[in-house]
């Protein structure tokens, strides 16, 4: 039996562990910076899943440039927080 390389097992003789959360949210920003769609668009659903993962108000991804140049590249704030 094949099975993913981010399944709920360790070993196939193991018993079942669970993830933990930083795999999980590696997992899924792997996945992200893989996947199909326009940079903006990846950086903007990282924002999204970090911010989500982390219950985070606000968000925000700098790319650093040459000389040293911080530019931001993608933020964001969850709404639903009052």
């Amino acid at each position: 039996m094949v099975r993913p390389p981010f399944d709920n097992f360790t070993k196939p003789d193991a018993a079942p562990t669970v993830i933990s959360s930083s795999r999980r949210l590696l997992s899924r920003l792997r996945g992200t910076m893989a996947g199909d769609g326009e940079p903006q668009e990846r950086l903007d659903s990282i924002v999204s899943i970090i911010a989500a993962d982390l219950v985070a108000e606000v968000c925000s991804v700098y790319v650093l440039r040459g000389g040293d140049i911080l530019e931001l590249f993608a933020g964001g704030h969850n709404r639903s927080i009052s």
